[in-house]
């Protein structure tokens, strides 16, 4: 079996929307630069067999209600937020494997779909969010969108995350419980006793060091082993553990729904037709060269929906429909754009 890519369409819009190889790209008025950069890598994986999966994020982060503070400040894209609309209305149509699940958040989904996948040579994340290396080890492989061919893997992990720092692996997750993190505005974990989370974090390890537990994803990547681990910390209280569960739930992956359907798109199986009229319907004929397509002729009807799109766009209506804050669309809190920030 070939490859499996996995796409932050979040991050992907983001990116072609502030690239200058994408951001004017239009339709009839309608700005479509972040489509044109997911397309290009849908094409790509199909060009070279891969299956793809497309996650999204949902509405109503459940994240929110167990801290407020979880990413305030990040205002909305109402372009991104646009064509994300448009990309998930019409890609499942022809085929493609989307997923968007109210109340989470796609490195939720991300993750769901990593622990599902089995048979593939590599399974690659394309992203440009450092949460989703939680997801690095075996044969699953992180791309960072804005380094070109920045890759990291288990082999890799201890140097490809921050310059010149040695991050063991796979503690991302459990670092960011007790440290915080600035771009998602979770605080660094103090106890009630002034036990700072950076000294508790440098503790486990030494722990785990001593009791010989082997640094593989299944230890290193679970909360369950550090709450054992803390019980031995007499000075943490009751109230300290309500508090780390509360980040846990906030920082590891939500769990999977049984609901959930792993199926990804294999390079063969989506509907040509329904893609030719889509690239074409979003201007981005290089997809439609890079498949092999035929470019389609739009309908009246067709140009005059996509100068809709944008004069909602423009006049704040789109915004107001979901209840957005109306803002310059090129404004972008690029905070989690690279990997140097913990």
């Amino acid at each position: 079996m070939f490859n499996l890519q996995i796409f932050d369409v979040s991050a992907l819009l983001h990116y072609g929307m502030n690239s200058s190889r994408y951001k004017d790209d239009a339709s009839y008025g309608y700005l479509v630069g972040g489509i044109h950069k997911v397309m290009y890598h849908v094409a790509s994986a199909f060009n070279n067999r891969d299956s793809v999966v497309l996650a999204f994020d949902g509405r109503n982060n459940f994240r929110k209600k167990l801290m407020p503070e979880y990413k305030i400040g990040r205002t909305s894209n109402t372009a991104v937020i646009s064509q994300a609309e448009l990309l998930y209305e019409n890609l499942p149509r022809a085929g493609i494997t989307c997923y968007k699940f109210d109340g989470y958040e796609g490195d939720d989904v991300i993750n769901w779909c990593c622990n599902q996948a089995t048979g593939y040579n590599t399974v690659y994340i394309y992203g440009n969010d450092k949460d989703l290396i939680h997801n690095v080890r075996g044969n699953i492989a992180f791309k960072n969108i804005n380094d070109g061919e920045n890759l990291v893997t288990a082999a890799n992990f201890p140097y490809a995350i921050e310059r010149g720092v040695y991050i063991p692996f796979n503690f991302i997750n459990i670092r960011k419980v007790l440290t915080g993190c600035k771009s998602d505005k979770v605080p660094p974990f103090v106890s009630e006793n002034g036990l700072k989370g950076s000294d508790i974090f440098d503790w486990y390890l030494q722990v785990l060091d001593a009791k010989k537990v082997d640094f593989i994803y299944q230890n290193t990547a679970n909360p369950n082993l550090l709450l054992r681990c803390l019980h031995y910390v007499k000075d943490l209280t009751d109230k300290d553990f309500e508090e780390l569960q509360r980040r846990i739930k906030i920082i590891f992956p939500a769990e999977m729904p049984e609901d959930f359907t792993f199926t990804p798109t294999a390079w063969n199986k989506y509907d040509k037709d329904c893609m030719e009229w889509f690239l074409s319907y979003v201007n981005d004929f290089a997809s439609i060269r890079s498949l092999r397509l035929h470019k389609r002729n739009l309908t009246d009807e067709d140009k005059e929906s996509l100068r809709a799109k944008q004069r909602l766009l423009q006049n704040g209506a789109f915004a107001v429909d979901r209840q957005m804050v109306v803002h310059d669309m090129d404004a972008y809190d690029d905070s989690f754009i690279t990997l140097k920030e913990f």
